[in-house]
């Protein structure tokens, strides 16, 4: 059974009390998997819609979320039924209700859900930088992120790296141009906000102790001028308690690099009580955006003449 044949399912066992236009049988009914969750943790809410025609996807605010449509369409097996996913994230620890959210005429029902505060630990840091902190409408600005680790990254899994820049619309996302980058050998890909980026990987010791990084750049072409304040970036990840210092083992996987960080997805896989949740987050970042000056031309002119 699919994900969506399972919303389906659960939904229209929950259709009555949900229902907007009971005369018609329509509805909206929104579900999620689980109710106790991480500040930080980004999960999934399905909203399945009954309605005489698709509605159009409400784009809901909420001071305790971020929240982001990631996919919506008609049902396959059902007649006048749409199916919506969001992506949430809790931005805040506490008991938080997922607002409702209106279709047209038709609207959910708040669902409660704990959001539980993680550790924080000066083990594990996440820095972002800009190459400049001025710069002109138009003008490309190279965004560095750096995930920096004292534990082996062998020893992490569930990782949710929340990378809001991702999808802001003050600014137009390019790729750095490295068409060799993702043979050379300490390059590993990584998934990051549900894309997979390329990460360059770096060790390094700091008074002894044994460091691992992980960075990679954006260029970011800002499309409105003032003062852009760039989101912080988060990171959620569940830290294995680790083996004693100085047995075999533990020198033998010290910093090997997981395989599962290579794939679309991080591994999910943590259970027993041997994990503690860690999260971390980087400042956020203040950019200067200037107007175009009238004499704009004139920054663009050596290389228009270059090129001719």
């Amino acid at each position: 059974m699919d994900l969506w044949t399972s919303v389906l399912l659960a939904a229209a066992s929950c259709a009555v009390p949900f229902s907007a236009w009971a005369e018609t049988n329509f509805y909206a009914h929104a579900s999620v998997a689980e109710t106790n969750l991480f500040m930080g943790q980004v999960f999934h809410v399905d909203v399945i819609v009954k309605a005489p025609a698709m509605p159009d996807a409400p784009e809901p605010a909420s001071p305790d979320f971020n929240i982001t449509l990631r996919d919506s369409g008609p049902a396959a097996a059902q007649t006048n039924t749409w199916l919506y996913r969001y992506a949430f994230r809790a931005k805040r620890e506490g008991k938080l209700h997922i607002p409702v959210l209106h279709f047209e005429a038709l609207h959910t029902q708040p669902i409660a859900i704990q959001a539980n505060k993680p550790q924080t630990s000066d083990r594990m840091r996440l820095n972002t930088a800009v190459s400049k902190t001025s710069v002109y409408l138009g003008e490309p600005v190279l965004l560095t992120t750096t995930w920096d680790s004292t534990y082996q990254l062998g020893a992490l899994k569930a990782v949710d790296f929340h990378y809001p820049i991702m999808t802001d619309k003050r600014f137009q996302i390019l790729e750095l141009y490295e068409p060799d980058k993702e043979q050379k050998a300490q390059t590993t890909g990584l998934p990051v906000h549900g894309t997979r980026v390329l990460a360059t990987r770096k060790n390094y010791q700091v008074d002894g102790i044994q460091h691992q990084s992980l960075s990679f750049s954006k260029i970011l072409i800002p499309k409105k001028s003032g003062a852009q304040i760039i989101p912080p970036s988060t990171l959620l990840c569940a830290a294995e308690q680790e083996q004693a210092a100085h047995s075999k083992q533990a020198r033998r996987s010290a910093f090997q690099y997981p395989a599962y960080f290579d794939n679309t997805f991080f591994d999910q896989n943590v259970t027993g009580k041997g994990y503690t949740r860690i999260y971390t987050e980087s400042a956020p970042i203040t950019l200067e955006v200037k107007p175009l000056p009238d004499h704009w031309w004139s920054l663009t002119a050596p290389y228009s003449s270059a090129e001719r």
